[in-house]
């Protein structure tokens, strides 16, 4: 099974350690499918060392993507993560609009809001990122934010292991906001971890995985990267994220029994023979 479609990622490059787009765009090759990366910023790590250089794009971003407008492409999926500032998601929300206009795309667009975790938003956002946020996922088909981007975007007090009503309850508020799928990630349930799917006029499932104590960089956009591309194979959303759980939890493991650090992250290329199977033969 042969894929030509092109996804359009929107996420921040790091040179070194496994984060963001050097890690959605090996995933979705990995899947047969071609990738347009309008990127965010351009580092010299990912923000997880310290002395990290940063290289903003400043008007450059808007310019790429007026460019692709010129181009005969079309977008299945559209894919976005960490964004350098409030103004910047503001002009993609602006883009994303005209695109969807001016040329018909249907695209999915699935939207990592990466700002905040452990109960706090990254240092160098201010709350307008939040505002910003809640201007993309408007214009999202589904979300995957942690349990604190969660909240912020929900506006309510920060719980870090949230009760199944108060995941009800969180995710009620964050449809409300436009998004029609809500998976939470980083969810505690019966000494696993996992995701907690909520989608419109369903009820809500947990899809968990084996719990390691232990974190690993990159664990997010290897989680997304699987569920966009199962998702668009053909997969609900549920048995999307079962197998993307599934092949997640290897490559914790196998990052676990390296002895990784945190920072140079979690070990997905191992995986990557796999999603290239799985796709191949539609499993």
């Amino acid at each position: 099974m042969m894929k030509t479609e092109m996804i359009m990622v929107v996420n921040d490059w790091p040179g070194l350690g496994k984060a963001a787009a050097s890690i959605n765009v090996p995933i979705l090759n990995a899947a047969q499918y071609e990738v347009a990366l309008l990127p965010t910023l351009l580092l010299s790590t990912h923000t997880g060392f310290e002395g990290f250089v940063i290289k903003s794009l400043g008007d450059s971003f808007m310019e790429f993507a007026k460019h692709w407008q010129t181009q005969p492409v079309k977008y299945p999926a559209i894919l976005t993560g960490y964004f350098e500032n409030a103004a910047q998601i503001e002009q993609f929300v602006t883009y994303l609009e005209i695109i969807r206009l001016d040329q018909a795309q249907d695209a999915i667009v699935v939207t990592d809001p990466i700002m905040a975790e452990g109960g706090q938003l990254y240092p160098g956002f201010t709350e307008d990122i939040i505002t910003g946020m809640r201007h993309l996922l408007s214009q999202s088909d589904i979300i995957l934010p942690n349990i604190t981007e969660a909240y912020l975007l929900a506006d309510l007090p920060y719980q870090p292991r949230p009760t199944h009503d108060e995941l009800c309850q969180l995710t009620e508020k964050l449809h409300q906001l436009g998004p029609d799928n809500v998976i939470i990630t980083g969810v505690h349930h019966n000494e696993q971890i996992g995701f907690f799917l909520s989608q419109k006029d369903h009820e809500p499932v947990y899809i968990m995985h084996q719990y390691y104590e232990t974190e690993y960089c990159g664990t997010g956009d290897t989680a997304i990267s699987l569920l966009t591309v199962f998702h668009l194979a053909g997969d609900s959303l549920e048995n999307s994220l079962k197998k993307s759980s599934i092949l997640l939890e290897e490559a914790m493991n196998v990052s676990y029994q390296q002895g990784r650090s945190r920072n140079m992250g979690i070990n997905f290329e191992k995986i990557l023979p796999k999603i290239a199977t799985m796709m191949t033969k539609n499993i």
